[in-house]
């Protein structure tokens, strides 16, 4: 830099040379380094705009890519161990995203899939992001607006009422607005979404349905029972409409009708179906999917909603009788709330198709014991162990049941076989030296006592059962 200030401002390069024969040969050599710089500066900025046009063309993968919604850390229900189906569908849907963050069917398949496993918030980021991808194509909006219905219903309304500017078929946007405000108790409102569809779509059974639910609700009862009579007759296999006709046909006197519509409503599957969406039908697909229901359930019962967790195993046993481990999650959760005799008869319907589950008898015996059945436990408790020889717990609770029947030789062979299968358990081997001890079998009861305090010398019975032993014989020797 310090040898181009002796180049006159007023001069250009070329002339300078050529007036400075002396320099001509140093000052070429600058020259082309200085043409080297340009050429090389215009390739930098070349290159920097590629990678600008590029980055852009790739919609900014990186920028994206950070802010792809991933399962929360604190979701308590879903991880690997739990449900790794849910899991590996959740990162095979961000996959996708990231290799087109700018498709809004990548973004609204990953949205649909938190939205089926109930991450609520997630699905709405990415419903919102598909929206911005494809604005031109309003299924976003409404899955965002039904995500939205329990969270924010005041912005799910405002997506719904937006719905009659898009071009998407049917009248799922209306009838779910309907609903919404009906939900609100803004029956005159929803009176006036649906009378527009009345007109529009006399045949559709879910807007006559709930234009019997509005009429009903202002007290047009003659209206409220034609249209409930309207619906009736377009779906006819639906409980929620049957019961909602057979209400109003009591209302109205008409008792015989009435008690048919009773005897329809009881031969119908009493698990209401809902009515078809076209558009939630994926996310309705992947929330019945049965290992996810089950894992919600178990989820449910052991955070203290037991009433929902044995709805969603009753439905499950219902639909998949195959599937013999949603009969022991429901008996499971009727025990823990004293539905003794339910769990009963839950374990006894499956085990009509799965006789040689030993788990089955297992929890069935349980059950018996809760009930204090003890002779219905014992041979429970026998079928088990008939079809697993090796289980402790059953020769365990086999022995417990025995001795409520004050079977007690029978029961302390049944806790010398659980022992024998597992020596560590102190507590059967507590029970055993207890037992022995009511048999006078002092010899046996000081064994196993040596037995365990050789296991564990400092549990806490061992003094007590030490001194119950060497009583025993003293009352012996002294007879």
């Amino acid at each position: 830099m310090a040898r181009l200030r002796c180049i006159p401002a007023a001069t250009s390069i070329g002339n300078t040379f050529s007036k400075n024969p002396e320099a001509d040969s140093f000052c070429s050599i600058k020259q082309s380094d200085i043409f080297g710089m340009q050429l090389f500066l215009r390739k930098l900025v070349f290159l920097s705009a590629l990678l600008m046009i590029g980055c852009a063309g790739c919609g900014g993968i990186h920028a994206d890519s950070r802010i792809i919604p991933n399962i929360p850390k604190n979701t308590g229900f879903v991880d690997q161990q739990s449900y790794p189906r849910v899991v590996s569908a959740i990162n095979s849907a961000r996959e996708s995203v990231q290799i087109s963050p700018q498709s809004a069917k990548a973004w609204g398949h990953l949205a649909m899939v938190f939205d089926a496993h109930e991450f609520s918030s997630q699905a709405q980021a990415c419903y919102r992001r598909a929206m911005e991808c494809d604005d031109k194509d309003p299924r976003w909006e409404y899955l965002l607006a039904s995500s939205l219905e329990q969270s924010d219903p005041q912005q799910a309304e405002r997506l719904y009422r937006r719905q009659r500017d898009h071009e998407l078929p049917g009248c799922e946007p209306q009838i779910r607005l309907t609903e919404l405000l009906l939900a609100q108790n803004r029956i005159d409102e929803a009176a006036g979404v649906l009378e527009p569809l009345l007109r529009s779509m006399p045949n559709n059974a879910r807007v006559q349905f709930r234009w019997a639910i509005c009429c009903d609700l202002r007290g047009e009862r003659a209206k409220a029972l034609d249209a409930s009579s309207k619906a009736v007759s377009l779906a006819p296999n639906s409980p929620s409409v049957r019961e909602l006709h057979t209400r109003l046909l009591f209302a109205d006197g008409d008792v015989d009708t009435a008690q048919n519509e009773m005897k329809t409503l009881r031969s119908l599957s009493q698990r209401d179906a809902g009515w078809p969406d076209q558009y939630l039908e994926e996310v309705r697909m992947m929330r019945q999917d049965p290992s996810w229901q089950s894992t919600k359930a178990q989820w449910l019962s052991q955070h203290g909603q037991v009433l929902q967790a044995i709805a969603r195993f009753e439905t499950l046993s219902e639909e998949h009788p195959e599937e013999w481990m949603f009969a022991i999650d429901l008996a499971r959760a009727q025990l823990s709330i004293g539905k003794k005799e339910g769990a009963v008869a839950t374990i006894t319907k499956a085990l009509a198709t799965h006789w040689e589950i030993a788990d089955l008898w297992k929890l069935r015996g349980s059950a018996h014991l809760l009930c204090e059945s003890w002779m219905q436990a014992c041979d429970d408790y026998r079928q088990a162990i008939d079809i697993n020889p090796s289980d402790c717990a059953a020769w365990s609770d086999l022995a417990f049941a025995q001795e409520q029947r004050h079977l007690t030789s029978e029961a302390i062979a049944s806790l010398k076989k659980a022992l024998m299968l597992d020596p560590l358990y102190d507590e059967n081997r507590v029970r055993l030296i207890r037992l022995l001890l009511e048999q006078h079998d002092c010899l046996g009861a000081g064994d196993q006592i040596e037995f365990l305090e050789k296991l564990t010398p400092d549990h806490r019975e061992l003094k007590s059962l030490r001194k119950a032993c060497l009583e025993e014989a003293s009352q012996l020797l002294f007879q």
